[in-house]
């Protein structure tokens, strides 16, 4: 998985935007929504319903930005005890329109994701400075060319790629390679 210390200065200042889109599709999405508060439940119009589309199609991007900034959208949910049951981590994100279910203030969502814009801002620089290096390139490409063949075998179905990436073997080998590119580097 590409972190955000792998991000181009493109790929930051494009994610920054997703994110403040996004939040600003949430803030509209809750302030034309109302909540009944007998059933629990959304009470959607015909514009929320619009915004609430795009949300739902831009969830999956927003997850993996906030995977790579190191930010997990996770929530403690203890159900009240007449209900019972037991407490549950809930990720806020993939339950984005079951907050109120689970007595959890939307801001707590865009909270995370304020935090997700802040990593990238605070890494702008950085990735600046990547665009331009002549070693962050060469390591992307040998990154790219070692890990070729295992995705062709993750994609026939023969590896399981998260399995072999984590493993010891595989880890040695990045270094390696890694240790290649420094040393080409300083030649």
């Amino acid at each position: 998985m590409k972190t955000y210390k792998r991000l181009t200065f493109f790929q930051n200042k494009s994610r920054q935007k997703s994110l403040i889109f996004f939040t600003k599709d949430l803030n509209n999405y809750f302030s034309v929504v109302s909540f009944d508060n007998y059933s629990l439940e959304i009470i959607n119009d015909k514009r929320s319903l619009q915004i609430r589309q795009k949300i739902n199609r831009d969830i999956p991007k927003i997850k993996t930005f906030l995977r790579q900034a190191n930010i997990q959208p996770i929530a403690t949910w203890i159900p009240p005890p007449t209900l019972g049951g037991h407490t549950q981590r809930i990720d806020i994100l993939d339950n984005v329109f079951n907050l109120y279910k689970h007595d959890v203030d939307e801001q707590v969502l865009i909270d995370f994701i304020d935090q997700a814009i802040g990593i990238y801002q605070s890494d702008f620089i950085s990735s600046v400075i990547r665009t331009f290096n002549p070693l962050f390139w060469a390591k992307e490409t040998l990154d790219y060319l070692i890990s070729f063949p295992l995705s062709l075998l993750a994609h026939a179905g023969l590896v399981n790629r998260n399995k072999v990436e984590e493993s010891t073997i595989w880890k040695i080998i990045k270094l390696v390679s890694q240790i290649i590119v420094v040393g080409f580097g300083s030649v």
